[in-house]
């Protein structure tokens, strides 16, 4: 229970990561008293002076399937990709920074998922976060040009956060009023008359067992352990939508090997020569696809070959004493996926985790029409490949679109709707049906989006935390 020299917060957050400390930050800008309970270790000590040693830093952070972290895939494997540390997934996060689009909601509603607010509703959240990240646009560099003559497509310039790279992580977020609970495993919360009262946790290093009381609880556990949380608790919910429609990005890469070394330039940056084809397919004017979606692409290059290691460039099959010569133009398309009956997440409660947890089963499947997008992608990103390559160049495949997980950018399984039948929770993050409890992380979008996800998840983080604010001044 909670100390009496400890005043009871008003606020539990479970979660450390990018949702749960800018939830965190918000609010306690605004005078409220938060908890954050992070099941992993704070990284100690300054940041890694480079990507190197930032890797190292963390290696021992992404284990996905050890003792205490089980879980189980049925239909297709599964490659969940967690961080278990303060930061969460924004540790390896690359900084890319672009908005949400109209042509978004357009997919949404026809993939009967819609969103439940509008782009105005969000956008001074938009602008909350850009300032705080300092994003940026990058110069347009002419390699990119024969994309829009030899393809005829558009190429703009991407939005970036400038102090956003694997060399500076975003826990270092500034929180006035943190007060943040490191190894602390949330095993489920209690409610009474309808409303969370406390949260039960497990200190994951010395197994001791204790509960939290506050006035409101915010999920940004990210979408599994969400899941899981809201499945395995004591709650009087009244939508049955929990764990279900769970999505994730198709995500098509190509790697072209350029026969030339990379012009020289400044720092190393996530501006330096990266570009954005917003959008390629589904658009208005243009002939229907088979499916109900589209995708956008992501361009970087010319690179210097060095720059993916001496490991990687022997596995490619060329001698590290040659790569100083080469460079390299990485083509990345990501594709907006929706819910399918067969993808969604509950719990395997036969077999459990070195907590007592019952361990996530997570159910997959792919749509035809999202197999019909999948091979329209990889032809797409080998087209644009091509046409920004010389000749003397290597194209190289990278990634199979179906295959599920290793971007981390699952979403769903707790979505915002108007109504309980549709989602889980309502517009401004509050659980149908329970009391003080709210969820701010990926699991509330109703479509995955055919671009980074991270800015619009700061952005509803931000929305819901002002909701909560003024819930909490309500009562």
């Amino acid at each position: 229970m909670t100390s009496p020299r400890e005043a009871q917060p008003d606020v539990v957050i479970v979660g450390g990561g990018l949702s749960g400390l800018l939830m965190a930050d918000r609010l306690g800008r605004r005078g409220l008293h938060c908890v954050v309970l992070e099941a992993g270790p704070s990284l100690s000590g300054t940041p890694p002076e480079n990507a190197s040693d930032f890797d190292a830093a963390v290696k021992d952070l992404l284990r996905v399937d050890g003792d205490a972290w089980r879980f189980r895939s049925i239909g297709l494997p599964y490659e969940w990709t967690r961080v278990r540390a303060l930061g969460g997934r924004s540790l390896l996060w690359g900084g890319w920074c672009e908005r949400m689009d109209a042509q978004n909601i357009c997919d949404a509603q026809a993939l009967d998922s819609p969103w439940p607010i509008t782009l105005d509703e969000l956008a001074p959240y938009y602008r909350i976060a850009e300032r705080k990240l300092h994003v940026r646009t990058s110069h347009l560099d002419p390699f990119f040009h024969p994309v829009k003559t030899a393809l005829g497509l558009v190429v703009e310039s991407k939005r970036v956060a400038v102090l956003a790279s694997q060399e500076r992580v975003l826990c270092g977020l500034d929180l006035p009023q943190r007060r943040i609970r490191c190894h602390a495993v949330a095993l489920r919360l209690h409610s009474t008359d309808g409303c969370v009262r406390r949260v039960e946790f497990v200190d994951a290093q010395s197994g001791k067992v204790s509960y939290l009381a506050a006035k409101a609880f915010v999920l940004c556990a990210s979408p599994v352990e969400t899941a899981r949380l809201l499945l395995d608790s004591d709650l009087t919910q009244a939508s049955d939508q929990v764990g279900r429609n769970l999505v994730d990005h198709l995500v098509a890469s190509c790697l072209a090997i350029l026969p030339y070394p990379a012009p020289r330039m400044g720092p190393p940056s996530p501006l330096e020569r990266s570009a954005l084809i917003p959008r390629f397919v589904n658009l208005p004017g243009q002939p229907a696809r088979d499916y109900r979606s589209g995708f956008s692409v992501e361009l970087r290059g010319p690179l210097p070959l060095t720059e993916l290691g001496k490991r990687s460039i022997e596995e490619l099959g060329i001698p590290w004493r040659e790569a100083n010569e080469l460079s390299y133009c990485l083509v990345h398309a990501i594709g907006e996926a929706h819910p399918h009956p067969k993808r969604f997440v509950t719990l395997k409660r036969d077999q459990q985790d070195s907590f007592g947890r019952p361990i996530p089963l997570i159910s997959l499947a792919w749509s035809d029409e999202q197999k019909r997008m999948a091979a329209d992608m990889n032809e797409s990103v080998a087209a644009v490949a091509d046409a920004l390559s010389p000749p003397g160049s290597r194209i190289i495949g990278l990634r199979d679109p179906l295959l599920p997980g290793g971007i981390a950018h699952e979403a769903g399984v707790a979505r915002m709707a108007v109504y309980p039948q549709q989602g889980v929770v309502g517009p401004r993050g509050a659980v149908f049906g329970t009391g003080g409890l709210y969820v701010a992380d990926a699991s509330i979008q109703p479509t995955g989006l055919d671009r980074h996800p991270t800015l619009t998840l700061m952005a509803l983080t931000l929305r819901i935390a002002d909701a909560i604010w003024h819930d909490i001044q309500d009562c």
